[in-house]
């Protein structure tokens, strides 16, 4: 009992101590310090409980000293990040809204607009380059504390709610209006922007682009052979039969040149509209070359949505395999199925409008170029600038257009033809045109790598790779990897060597896009060990790659996989 007694003496004396001498010395130590009284566990400790009383989920991490955590609030991602020795907490609205590159002069203007009238809160953005958007975020400081923190937290981010619906509904109207507007620059004029060019869809692929002498009408449509050459990479082949299925007709053409000349969007596409959902063609040819074979095509063409000035339509292209014989071995290409998935659409535009506009973005390059202004120049304007022949400047400037758009198969028929008139004249050529030749290799590369026609994508970015730029050379080292060619480690490996020579040479550390260069190198050295079931160096590779934020994520799910396969999973 008396053991008891002093037990409880003792959690007594400690309890005072704790909860009424520690809090009354704290108070007295940190005394005229101000805003900087409070310390970074305080403010996490505030924070767990405010989102606990707010009914949110969410977990703590360390990133670059800093205490992070992200959750979910009405439906909007929110995350909070407390700095050390400092008495705010930044919180964040992530991703309240996205559209595409196309509007990044709209949204910068409205962006800039709500900024001048906001008064911590400020919006900023990003660009996400793989799904060519822009996505828009919130952020603003807040001092927290105890008794306020869930006040606080849930009016910043009701206050947020408010700017984003008066956000959107500003930036869709101006969007709407924009469209119907030509040639304008709202940035710099306050005005609505609509230079077509810059505001065509996402996706929007003109079709009416087989060559130099073509214009972009309706009355040039991506025909059949066109797609043997650019998707499938088949040329000199022989046409024997056509048969279309669709709701509306079931017919056979037998004429090759009636055949090659057919237009796989006329069968959903009638005047200026869609007639069905889909068709199907079946198309048997004779391929001609090391194999002389009869082949079969399979095209499915279906609708995919209509716009102010173009039916979009989508063409599944696959080339049927064949069987194995002693001519076609197993897992030859020829014994192997290919299949080309192209998004396209059926213009409705007047083309003597699009020329117009590309006129008027052609004087308005040069002359930005003569006066110096060429940081005010977009990237096609840059590329056209080059170019002197007003042929080559637009089959370079659309092409790029679609190029951006993702279009890739339509951005080979206009790109095509400026490679070979600027080849022809190479020895000739000026400096600036010169660049714009190899900037048109490396579009027309990344094209074909696109489409999965590794060969000729060697062909045209091997020739950019002595400029010694980093995107040409990503993309070439892209195509080896994905093309499984065995040149794939070796030239990873002698860039590698290189990028630590030059370090060694020059005495500096690399600058971020070195080292942002060197980690794409890694990740595709993994991707490499993978692709040839070389698990064990793949992941002795993958796990020094877990400690770098760029690496981590690739990382895991890389080893993820791995060990999916080990398992038979």
């Amino acid at each position: 009992m008396t053991d008891l007694f002093y037990l409880f003496i003792i959690w007594g004396i400690l309890y005072i101590i704790a909860f009424v001498f520690f809090p009354i010395w704290r108070k007295r130590r940190d005394a005229g310090k101000g805003l900087f009284v409070k310390h970074d566990d305080d403010n996490k400790i505030t924070v767990t409980n405010a989102l606990k009383k707010l009914n949110c989920h969410f977990t703590w991490k360390q990133e670059q000293g800093k205490d992070i955590t992200k959750y979910d609030f009405q439906s909007g991602h929110f995350r909070i990040e407390i700095e050390q020795n400092s008495p705010y907490i930044q919180l964040s609205y992530l991703f309240f809204y996205t559209t595409k590159t196309e509007y990044l002069d709209l949204v910068r203007a409205l962006m800039n607009q709500c900024n001048l009238n906001t008064e911590t809160l400020k919006m900023v953005y990003s660009l996400d380059e793989k799904d060519n958007s822009v996505d828009l975020h919130m952020t603003t400081g807040l001092l927290i504390n105890e008794q306020t923190s869930v006040k606080i937290l849930s009016r910043a981010m009701t206050d947020m709610f408010r700017w984003q619906s008066d956000f959107v509904s500003r930036i869709d109207k101006m969007i709407k209006d924009s469209n119907k507007a030509i040639g304008l620059d709202f940035e710099r004029k306050h005005a609505e922007l609509a230079r077509e060019t810059f505001l065509i869809r996402e996706q929007e692929i003109q079709h009416q682009v087989a060559g130099p002498r073509w214009r972009q009408t309706k009355e040039c449509p991506i025909t059949l052979e066109q797609l043997f050459s650019s998707v499938l990479g088949l040329s000199g082949v022989v046409p024997m039969s056509l048969c279309i299925f669709s709701e509306s007709e079931m017919r056979t053409i037998k004429e090759t040149d009636e055949i090659r000349k057919f237009a796989p969007a006329s069968t959903i596409i009638g005047k200026d509209d869609f007639l069905q959902d889909e068709a199907l063609l079946s198309v048997s040819l004779l391929t001609t070359g090391q194999l002389v074979a009869e082949r079969t095509v399979s095209i499915h063409v279906r609708s995919e949505k209509k716009a102010d000035n173009s039916l979009y339509f989508r063409m599944t292209v696959t080339l049927l395999p064949l069987s194995m014989t002693t001519d076609v071995k197993a897992g030859s290409d020829d014994n192997a199925p290919k299949v080309v998935s192209v998004l396209a659409a059926y213009d409705l535009t007047n083309p003597k409008k699009r020329l117009d506009e590309f006129r008027y973005m052609w004087k308005e390059a040069i002359e930005k170029t003569k006066r110096g202004e060429t940081d005010d120049l977009s990237e096609e304007q840059k590329l056209i600038a080059k170019c002197m022949e007003p042929a080559l400047a637009f089959n370079a400037y659309r092409g790029r257009i679609l190029f951006n758009q993702k279009r890739f198969c339509e951005a080979l028929f206009l790109l095509e033809p400026a490679y070979v008139a600027m080849s022809q004249q190479f020895d000739t050529l000026k400096e600036d045109m010169r660049e714009a030749f190899f900037e048109v290799s490396y579009l027309i590369g990344f094209c074909y790598c696109e489409l999965k026609q590794y060969q000729r994508v060697c062909y045209y970015l091997e020739m950019t790779l002595p400029q010694r730029r980093i995107t040409y050379t990503e993309e070439y080292v892209n195509c080896l990897v994905n093309g499984k060619d065995f040149r794939a480690s070796i030239v990873i490996d002698g860039l590698l060597q290189e990028m630590e020579r030059t370090k060694a040479i020059s005495g500096r550390t690399h600058n971020d896009m070195e080292v942002s260069f060197i980690n794409f190198l890694y990740r595709r050295k993994a991707s490499v060990y993978i692709d040839k079931q070389r698990y064990d160096e793949a992941e002795k590779l993958l796990r020094k790659m877990l400690d770098d934020p760029e690496n981590s994520d690739f990382a895991i799910n890389e080893l993820a996989y791995i060990q999916k396969i080990k398992t038979g999973g």
